[in-house]
């Protein structure tokens, strides 16, 4: 009986040995594709300022530069009843005043607000939805203001002043 046990286990090894042995080969085809419909391909077309470049007054009773605003501007080419917004993000928000020897009188006392809101360095503003719509495509369009703090001592007949802001946006889904 022993050896009937064994000899019917070697026959099942046997069979499974021959049948690995034969190397039966089949070809599983792997495709990969992407829905270019379910992504979306909008974008900006237009973004800046109405006025890239402000001339700034300085009152000499308040010692202090006087505000100044602009409009800011965004053009997409998202059609119009898609639901989209976009964040501003600043990047540099600086003002400074320097003497003869380019040694720093005095520095920020620019704030900067968008659309109402104070800006912050690398702390993007997320509008949720476009305020103008043209025929066809998203568009907005912001204020944008410089408010000035007193800077009392400042010659500003021997300082050279200057101020800049960079702003970068992205569109929000």
């Amino acid at each position: 009986m022993k050896f009937k046990t064994m000899s019917i286990s070697l026959l099942i090894l046997m069979s499974n040995l021959s049948y690995s042995a034969d190397g039966v080969e089949k070809n599983i085809f792997l495709y990969a594709h992407i829905n270019n419909e379910e992504f979306y391909s909008y974008s900006v077309t237009k973004f800046g300022f109405k006025q890239p470049a402000l001339d700034i007054e300085y009152n000499q009773s308040e010692e202090k530069f006087i505000s100044k605003s602009t409009k800011i501007f965004i053009k997409t080419d998202i059609p119009v009843g898609f639901s989209a917004g976009f964040e501003i993000t600043p990047t540099v928000l600086e003002s400074s005043c320097t003497d003869v020897d380019g040694s720093i009188d005095v520095e920020g006392f620019a704030t900067y607000y968008m659309g109402g809101q104070v800006l912050f360095l690398e702390k993007p503003i997320v509008f949720d939805s476009f305020n103008n719509s043209s025929s066809q495509f998203l568009s907005d369009t912001r204020e944008f203001s410089i408010e000035f703090a007193p800077t009392p001592g400042l010659d500003v007949w021997k300082s050279r002043c200057k101020g800049s802001a960079t702003l970068y946006v992205a569109l929000s889904f």
